[in-house]
């Protein structure tokens, strides 16, 4: 059976005395989707947008100003 309540909700009110038997795909299905769902929150925490601009190893760095580019061609040229 699915794990749908409107499946096991009419099963009981047709046969009342049957056992309700849900099959190994479902459950493989519904475990893949909790995990699932327990790792996207886990991602969330650990690796979150506002941590990734505040941290320093990971936070884009800011572009030279025109001078000091400037500056690095002249010097890189000279040499």
């Amino acid at each position: 059976m699915d794990g749908f309540a409107g499946f096991k909700t009419a099963a009981a009110e047709e046969i009342p005395k049957a056992t309700t038997v849900v099959d190994r795909i479902h459950v493989i299905r519904l475990a893949g989707d909790a995990l699932d769902l327990c790792r996207c929150r886990v991602q969330i925490e650990l690796y979150s947008t506002w941590d990734r601009r505040h941290h320093l190893l990971t936070r884009i760095s800011e572009p030279f100003p025109p001078a000091q580019i400037i500056y690095l061609l002249t010097s890189n040229n000279s040499a």
